[in-house]
């Protein structure tokens, strides 16, 4: 904390000095504001607001002054923006900026001043988040009370912000698993509950909130960004992770099949008889003994999983303690990009919601991609071997439990 001091201290000191009168005050946000910072892992996030342009000539002076600056600050450096005051409020989306700093463009400044103070200007959309914290939870350094300044942003303009610092996961998550692992929990969080949050609070919401098979992976990212820890990457979890919190995050929903949509159904599966389909869906539906889980991308129906409550057969199924999963389907064009798995995965976690703690499948053999899912997910407890017929097409499979 002496570092954050250190540096917070100066940077208001010779920002007055330089800015003067054009100064309307400097911000502090991020980390060192939301009571999670960490010298290891955290850099000085600030706002300077001023009142009208700056030269060249003193874009270069609070340049110089920040790079020196930047030597005393923490590993991660400081990152800074520097605002008009009238972008602020009424707040303009995406946010028009002045100048900006990270250690990202420190070697770009060092090599050549000039061309960086005459091209580090124009928009960005990460201005949004954080004027977002900054607004509820940041704290002014110097100048100009918060409320007079900034006003609320737009819940539209904060979510395309932060969907904006997350939409490669998949591709990010291997190269910067912490921030990223972290960073989907923040944006999920608010996607579901408007909650404001750190990185940390993100990871600390998704413990409770994100299924259970990716705790652990959320564990050692809050271990590794608090310093009490090192993250041991599975970089195959790490990516289907990312899958299923951008699924969340995206348009995807998951709900049960209304009778009244059935025929739906068809856009899955090439039927022989479509009525006695609906006619058995819509009975066993209606007395309780089958549910259909339906996962949409707005109105395009992707897949669909449908889970048995009571069988004649108790391996099969036994109603508040195992549930049978079967007709499991992903429509063609969305296969092979974890949707499927996405689906399987949150109709468990609802079904463990519900009080179910075993878990049945059939596999026929010839569907090794299904067998491999399965039995990543635990289903590898072996009951028997079924034979039936349906529709006239004969079936003949393994049923697979998993506890």
């Amino acid at each position: 904390m002496d570092k954050l001091k250190t540096v917070t201290e100066n940077f208001v000191k010779h920002s007055k000095a330089i800015l003067g009168d054009n100064l309307v005050g400097v911000y502090l946000h991020g980390s060192a504001a939301m009571g999670c910072y960490n010298d290891e892992k955290s850099d000085i996030d600030l706002l300077v607001v001023i009142h009208n342009d700056m030269s060249d000539e003193e874009k270069c002076r609070y340049m110089d002054m920040v790079v020196e600056l930047n030597t005393y600050a923490p590993t991660k450096g400081i990152e800074l923006s520097i605002v008009k005051k009238s972008v602020c409020k009424p707040f303009v989306y995406p946010t028009p900026f002045e100048l900006h700093f990270s250690v990202a463009h420190l070697e770009w400044y060092k090599s050549n001043p000039q061309d960086y103070v005459l091209k580090m200007n124009g928009t960005d959309k990460d201005l949004a988040a954080h004027i977002t914290i900054l607004y509820h939870r940041g704290v002014c350094l110097w100048g100009e009370e918060i409320p007079d300044v900034f006003e609320a942003v737009d819940e539209n303009a904060y979510f395309d912000s932060i969907w904006y610092d997350i939409e490669c996961a998949e591709e990010d998550i291997l190269e910067n698993p912490v921030y990223v692992i972290l960073n989907l929990c923040r944006v999920l969080a608010f996607k579901k509950e408007k909650l404001i949050l750190s990185k940390q609070e993100g990871g600390i919401w998704g413990m409770s909130h994100v299924p259970e098979t990716y705790s652990s992976l959320i564990q050692q990212a809050l271990n590794e960004y608090a310093s009490v820890g090192t993250m041991e990457l599975n970089e195959k979890e790490a990516v289907e992770y990312a899958k299923y919190m951008i699924a969340q995050i995206n348009t995807m929903k998951i709900e049960k099949l209304a009778v009244h949509a059935l025929y739906r159904l068809t856009e899955l599966f090439e039927y022989n008889n479509v009525e006695q389909m609906i006619s058995e869906c819509t009975r066993d539906i209606q007395n309780g003994s089958i549910d259909i889980f339906v996962l949409y991308d707005k109105d395009i129906l992707i897949g669909e999983l449908h889970v048995m409550y009571v069988n004649d057969d108790e391996n099969f199924a036994v109603r508040g303690k195992r549930a049978y999963l079967f007709a499991f389907r992903v429509r063609k064009d969305f296969q092979n990009k974890g949707y499927g798995t996405y689906l399987l995965k949150t109709v468990l976690a609802l079904l463990k919601e519900d009080g179910y703690y075993e878990f049945t499948v059939g596999v026929e053999d010839d569907n090794s991609r299904a067998i491999h899912m399965y039995q990543a997910l635990g289903f590898t407890e072996l009951l028997l071997r079924k034979q039936e017929e349906y529709q006239g097409d004969a079936y003949e499979y393994n049923l697979y439990l998993k506890r």
